[in-house]
């Protein structure tokens, strides 16, 4: 392949076009089929065992088997609402293969593999695509991944002699829209973001693009909030909102009710200075344990008496997990926590920092998912000096009689600030 250039414009769906310039070394025409993935797909999708299945089976297909349910791969003609191709400026037809048995490596992906015949000219052949690319959720509604496959561009003969990708956007890229790029060789250029590959030889996911990022709608919203919050500092209302704003951004699971599978030194170094009580630290330090590599793991996934112990444990110590967006929720907590030290009778940095508890919390009460949890010795401290300095603002009085009676919260029932839930993006998204 000698050049590759793919836009994709942002949207849900995002639009792509892409065109290549192909040269066959051939002295005729030459017939030959071509597939192209549209979305995430990686060589190393699915985990040990499923990569043991598919090793078996395209042993098992390159030895003549057939699966009784079909013979040869299903094929559906596919619209031009769904994807056109052309060659050479003229359109081909495309077509869906299912279950492409001779190809198994395919199922378990997020990509949708697209397949036309395309008859290659002597020379210089040019192959253009438009078709949508959708976005996949992460971990919380307002962040999403855009990917797109260059490694099975490797399978040509020779290097690609040069790839260009754009992902763009309607506005000037804010430093909050880009969570996570893939390669990080990207550049923005105003309202893009740019990757520029010469002579490459993709051999697994190294030059695939992989993009997390915040809807434009709510970066723009994030960057509002900071640049009013960063204008006056002493504007305690406009902590609050970024306040809300970030914590939107942490993973909904990020602090349920089960203990970590590992630790990393640092955690446990720290879990092990704030469990206080003897019998606690004793119990923790026999759950996790060194694996002389880097991590302390748990004994045991099973619940075991230790296990069920161990939620509450770490729970009253004040731990926070390690989760995907904890970095957005620390910042939040750090701002309503000076706020706070600023304004101990704000009654409205109080609601908001009782009703994200749980985002910085393990297993503390008020989250949206259905885990048992209790209140635990750093939230019902919190609820009490929230009391302590507005006892007469009801959304502190919910959480207090809540507190007092054991009683459950039901994330619906949660008080609001300034006329919205607390925690507005919350829904769980997984992957």
């Amino acid at each position: 392949m000698d050049d590759a250039s793919v836009s994709i414009i942002w949207g849900t769906p995002c639009i792509l076009d892409a065109q290549f310039v192909l040269f066959s070394q051939e002295s005729g025409p030459k017939l030959t089929e071509i597939g192209f993935p549209v979305g995430a797909y990686s060589p190393k999708d699915g985990d040990e065992a499923e990569q043991q299945n598919r090793a078996v089976m395209r042993r098992l297909f390159a030895e003549g088997y057939k699966p009784d349910y079909q013979e040869q791969p299903a094929l559906r003609k596919v619209g031009l609402d769904e994807i056109q191709v052309g060659l050479n400026g003229d359109p081909v037809e495309v077509f869906e293969k299912w279950p492409f048995p001779e190809i198994y490596e395919q199922r378990s992906t997020t990509a949708t593999w697209y397949y036309f015949s395309a008859l290659l000219q002597p020379g210089k052949n040019t192959i253009s695509i438009h078709t949508h690319l959708q976005p996949s959720d992460v971990y919380c509604m307002t962040r999403k991944r855009v990917s797109y496959c260059i490694w099975t561009g490797g399978r040509w003969s020779g290097p690609i002699g040069h790839e260009s990708v754009r992902l763009k956007f309607q506005d000037v890229i804010s430093k909050d829209l880009i969570c996570r790029v893939h390669p990080d060789s990207a550049k923005v250029n105003g309202k893009e973001l740019v990757w520029d590959f010469q002579k490459i030889e993709p051999s697994g996911g190294e030059y695939d693009i992989d993009v997390e990022m915040l809807e434009p709608q709510a970066a723009k919203a994030l960057e509002i909030s900071r640049e009013k919050f960063k204008k006056d500092p002493r504007d305690w209302q406009a902590g609050i909102s970024l306040a809300q704003e970030l914590f939107g951004l942490g993973m909904v699971k990020g602090n349920a009710s089960f203990p970590p599978e590992s630790l990393s030194p640092a955690e446990y170094l720290w879990l092990n200075t704030h469990i206080t009580e003897k019998s606690e630290r004793t119990r923790f330090q026999r759950f996790y344990r060194d694996d002389h590599h880097g991590r302390y793991f748990n004994a045991t996934t099973e619940w075991t008496e230790d296990r069920v112990a161990m939620v509450q444990i770490l729970a009253d110590a004040g731990f926070c997990c390690e989760f995907e967006g904890v970095e957005s929720v620390l910042e939040a907590r750090q701002i309503l926590e000076q706020i706070l030290k600023d304004h101990p009778n704000e009654a409205d940095a109080w609601s908001a920092y009782l009703a994200n508890f749980w985002r910085f919390s393990f297993a503390a009460v008020g989250g949206p998912l259905p885990y048992e949890s209790s209140f635990t010795r750093p939230q019902r401290v919190a609820i009490r000096s929230a009391f302590a300095h507005c006892p007469n603002d009801p959304r502190i009085k919910f959480w207090y009689v809540k507190m007092l009676h054991n009683l459950p919260v039901s994330f619906q029932e949660i008080p609001v600030v300034g006329g919205k839930v607390s925690s507005q993006r919350t829904q769980p998204s997984d992957p």
